[in-house]
């Protein structure tokens, strides 16, 4: 019924102006007149507004009529609705996210108790409707439903006002409205920014289930903070809070933080409890695995703390053959969860691994932020910590206990390790000591051939051990230590490590074979190829410690996973590209990896059927600024960045911003290389049939290059484009699909 423009006030104030598309009668043409319930939605937007003056609630600026259509003035809120702002929280650590869950919380009712003393209820309490700015204040929006308590109600009965989705009991049932109402839609939005899950799927399942409570997909919320969320959703009004400042008042306490306080491992707790809900009365194996120090006895807690809400038996056996014995008990026996940590037979179970790694830079990053806001430049502080440790947490954990003062985390000059180290080392026999040692004396990574030189042993056993033990990386034959805490520590134990350093001084590194690029290999169509070559890239260059060629490979292994359909993957790898660009202050290519990123957002969703709209305004907080501001420096990758502007914008339905875009994009096509040419004339015919404009889709595809229709990657996806516009069959993924393994060959055909 209206657009929303960014403008400026005569004081050249940013404000927010809500004009109708719709005319007001005798106005403008009959069929496009606001209908009078629109025009009665409006003015009580315009009156609600109006009433209430709180820092939680939109403020109103004024209103009228201008061309025939009645337009609205608001606050400008810099920033993001709460969906997006769950998908960035749900990257933190849990003790943030729990903590940002209680002030979020705090706020909303804050906000609501103004309305509810002003003589309104919101009744459309939900995520899309909470703005958060980049301070952290949170600001409630649209009161086009609101309900004044002094006014007659207006909605037909039968008539559901408000989402259903975060609508209270009494909304669906006909009930009476109230100041309790709004609490179960602060409840029900409380739960999604946990949870990225809404609590019912839909109205149906709402009759049918009882709603889950959040520790059922994450096992250590506090108890007390899911008491709230769960008194707020009761379904009997009565049995909610007096009001909205007495649940206010329940968030504000905080039991002390459980758990890892680490970012990066909410992907491992939503794995967990995916698992644990699709049991009914069979029985399964959850084995565990990844180095030492990397936090299986974590993750051990947390499938104990899902076991226990769900009422399922678990067993924790000591060894192989109790392990055994268990899964045999399991077989005959509903609803038992054996949690093993070595290899398994499962016996016909089902059997799930879960392999956890070690933390990647963008999780130090966002860990840092968390344990100590005001750590000056905390991109740069967690590339020395992860050079250091890692991203071991067993590792990282001491070091931050070490020097986080207050809310600051400051390194010394050279990083020490004590205690911590002993597990890692203790118990390596003489020959696993000396090989570990000769991978120290090596700067970067080593080849297995030269390392048998300098140990003057076979190694490879003892390289094995030495990944068990989480004390290196391997790729191919190409061995370096994990953390650069192992480096010293290992060498003193040796009886003559000078020996070694002699020995690798003589052998000279092996000349590393540059190999295809990955990117060219992409796209002929050698995918796994291209797959493989980006991995060993990567770890060469983390072996080297040239973090600007870390960097750029991660870049490249993003953009091969976007191109196999790997989108977690990519989104992964990407976000460690952008941290590490940003502590190594290069520009162009955080721009790159911020330009992928964006596209593994877009990716992720089916945006065409109307779902993934939260996915396109993050991509949009992306590039946005980046392709904005008059001191911008023009990138080789600006085309690609508009491109996915265009994208973003056609999905949210902004065709004007689509539109401008899109020409952006396009104005800079014939200064873009052959391959990026290419994906960038497949991003603006996605665009343009994301708004319908398939003259636009078919004159992008027809500037494809001749030279690059003859690739085999840009031949499918182009032939993939034109059955979508022309409604046939897509094309089989055939031999783009050779060499991969069958969850990449499905990732790859659901790009179809």
């Amino acid at each position: 019924m209206a657009a929303v423009y960014l403008c400026r006030d005569e004081a050249g104030d940013a404000v927010a102006v809500k004009w109708l598309d719709l005319y007001l009668p005798g106005a403008g043409p009959e069929d496009e007149t606001l209908p009078k319930p629109l025009l009665l939605r409006f003015e009580r937007e315009v009156r609600s507004m109006a009433k209430v003056v709180h820092p939680g609630v939109v403020r109103y600026r004024g209103h009228g009529e201008w061309g025939g259509r009645p337009y609205l003035v608001m606050d400008h809120v810099e920033g993001s609705d709460l969906r997006v702002y769950a998908d960035k929280l749900a990257q933190r650590p849990p003790a943030e996210r729990y903590a940002r869950c209680r002030t979020i919380g705090q706020s909303l009712c804050e906000a609501l108790q103004a309305m509810h003393d002003a003589g309104l209820v919101h009744r459309d309490v939900k995520p899309s409707n909470v703005l958060v700015d980049p301070a952290g204040r949170v600001v409630l929006t649209d009161l086009g439903v609101v309900k004044d308590l002094a006014e007659p109600e207006q909605t037909a009965r039968g008539i559901v006002v408000g989402t259903i989705a975060y609508a209270s009991t009494e909304q669906l049932d006909d009930g009476e409205i109230g100041p309790w109402t709004d609490q179960y839609g602060i409840g029900a939005t409380l739960y999604y920014l946990l949870t990225l899950e809404r609590p019912f799927a839909s109205a149906r399942r709402r009759v049918e289930d009882q709603l889950a409570p959040p520790s059922r997909l994450d096992p250590e919320i506090p108890a007390d903070l899911e008491a709230v969320i769960l008194r707020l959703m009761a379904p009997n009004a009565a049995d909610r809070f007096a009001s909205c400042a007495e649940a206010a008042a329940a968030l504000s306490t905080d039991e002390a933080p459980r758990g890892l306080p680490l970012a990066g491992r909410g992907e491992d707790v939503r794995q967990i409890t995916a698992w644990l809900d699709g049991l009914e009365q069979q029985s399964v194996v959850i084995e565990l695995r990844g180095p030492r120090g990397v936090g299986r006895r974590w993750l051990a807690g947390v499938v104990r703390g899902a076991c226990a809400q769900r009422g399922l038996t678990l067993v924790e056996p000591a060894d192989p053959a109790a392990t055994q014995v268990a899964i045999h008990r399991a077989v005959n026996e509903p609803r038992v969860v054996v949690l093993a940590r070595h290899p398994v037979d499962p016996q016909g179970l089902r059997h799930h691994v879960r392999s956890l790694r070690p933390l990647r830079v963008a999780d130090l990053r966002r860990t840092v932020v968390a344990v100590a806001p005001l750590t000056e430049d905390p991109a740069r502080v967690a590339l020395r910590l992860h050079h250091f440790t890692g991203g071991l947490p067993a590792l990282l954990l001491p070091q931050l206990e070490r020097h986080v003062r207050g809310s600051r985390l400051v390194l010394p000059d050279t990083l020490q390790a004590g205690d911590e180290l002993l597990p890692f080392l203790d118990g390596l026999d003489l020959d696993t000591s000396e090989v570990l040692g000769a991978i120290a004396v090596c700067d970067g990574g080593v080849h297995l051939s030269r390392l048998e030189a300098i140990a003057c042993l076979p190694p490879e056993d003892a390289v094995d051990e030495l990944l068990r033990q989480g004390l290196v990386q391997r790729v191919d034959d190409e061995v370096a230590l994990l953390a650069e805490a192992f480096r010293q520590p290992s060498l003193d134990r040796l009886p003559d490590p000078d020996a070694l350093r002699e020995r690798a001084r003589r052998e000279a590194p092996r000349t590393r074979d540059s190999g295809a690029d990955p990117e060219s290999l992409a796209l002929h169509g050698k995918l796994a190829a291209a797959r493989d070559e980006a991995r060993r890239r990567v770890v060469s260059a983390r072996g080297d410690g040239d973090d600007p060629r870390v960097a750029a490979a991660l870049i490249v292994q993003g953009q091969i996973c976007l191109d196999m359909g790997d989108i977690q993957g990519a989104k992964t790898v990407l976000a460690d590209a952008s941290a590490m660009a940003k502590a190594i202050g290069d520009e162009p290519l955080r721009r790159r990896a911020h330009v992928l990123r964006a596209r593994a957002m877009l990716d992720g969703h089916d945006l065409a059927r109307g779902r993934g709209r939260a996915a396109a305004a993050a991509a949009l907080d992306r590039v946005v600024p980046l392709g904005s501001g008059a001191d911008r420096r023009e990138d080789p990758y600006d085309a690609l960045l508009f491109a996915m502007w265009a994208r973003a914008a056609s999905a949210l339905g902004d065709r004007r911003a689509a539109v401008l875009a899109a020409d952006r994009a396009g104005a800079r096509l014939d200064r873009t290389p052959d391959g990026l040419h290419a994906r960038v004339c497949l991003a603006l015919a996605r665009a343009a049939r994301l708004r319908r404009d398939s003259d636009a889709a078919w004159a992008a595809l027809a500037r494809v290059r001749p030279d690059e229709r003859a690739l085999a990657l840009v031949t499918w996806e182009v032939e993939v484009e034109e059955a979508r516009l022309g409604g046939s069959v897509p094309p089989p993924v055939d031999s783009l699909a050779e060499g991969l393994s069958d969850e990449e060959r499905e990732a790859l055909a659901a790009r179809r």
